[in-house]
């Protein structure tokens, strides 16, 4: 089920902790600035599984192109050097 609920800054200032507390899985607290939505606060939620498992996908990714160039890591190293 999802749930929404809208508060003020003013409201979320002075209750943040009971309105922090009073998120359940599913639901949202959305801080508003003056009838516009600024934030939006969601319950933290672990993941069961961070890892993935890409022999289901090598043979895909063996088939991609190679790309010339730089690596992405190159190019960042000389980014900031040259910052």
């Amino acid at each position: 089920m999802f749930y929404m609920k809208t508060v003020s800054i003013r409201e979320i200032q002075h209750n943040f902790k009971s309105q922090i507390q009073s998120l359940m899985p599913g639901q949202e607290l959305i801080v508003m600035n003056r009838n516009k939505p600024i934030a939006k606060i969601i319950p933290f939620q672990e993941e069961n599984n961070l890892n993935v498992d890409w022999s289901k996908n090598i043979d895909r990714i063996k088939h991609l192109p190679k790309l010339k160039g730089k690596s992405i890591s190159e190019t960042l190293s000389e980014s900031r050097a040259n910052n």
